[in-house]
C-alpha cells in the first residue's frame, strides 16, 4: 500500500523486490537501497528522494 500526505491509501503492485506501480495514477516507485534513495515517476515527471 502507498499513501501520499493527506491522500487516501492505494494498492501498489510489485514489479520486482524494489519496484512497485499503481496503474490508475500512472505511478511507479523504485527503491535504490545502495544509494539510500527512492525514485518516483508519475505522468512524465521523475522525482529522486534521498533518505535522511
Amino acid at each position: 500500500m502507498g499513501q501520499g500526505t493527506g491522500q487516501p491509501a492505494f494498492p501498489l503492485t510489485a514489479i520486482s523486490k524494489t519496484e512497485f506501480k499503481y496503474d490508475q495514477a500512472k505511478l511507479k516507485i523504485k527503491f535504490v537501497p545502495d544509494d539510500n534513495k527512492m525514485i518516483l515517476e508519475q505522468m512524465g515527471n521523475r522525482y529522486e528522494l534521498a533518505k535522511e
